[in-house]
């Protein structure tokens, strides 16, 4: 990947933007309850994806025993 764009762990800074591209994205988006939630669970990992700075897109998801549980994959459609 280039330098213009990496991986960033997801925080309440980057809710607003994660509820644009949510809701750009899904017919039944998730409310900003639900990212809060997973946001602070132990259990999750919350990675998002910077371009030039800006959030472009996100996955989410939880450790359960041994196994991963993606919940949760957007990107900008822009």
């Amino acid at each position: 990947m280039s330098g213009e764009s990496r991986f960033v762990s997801l925080g309440p800074i980057h809710l607003h933007r994660v509820m644009e591209i949510e809701q750009g994205s899904f017919a039944n988006p998730w409310s900003e309850a639900d990212f809060y939630y997973l946001l602070a669970d132990r259990d999750a990992l919350c990675l998002g994806l910077l371009h030039y700075g800006e959030l472009i897109g996100y996955a989410m998801g939880y450790f359960a025993d041994r196994d991963f549980h993606l919940a949760n994959l957007a990107v900008d459609s822009a």
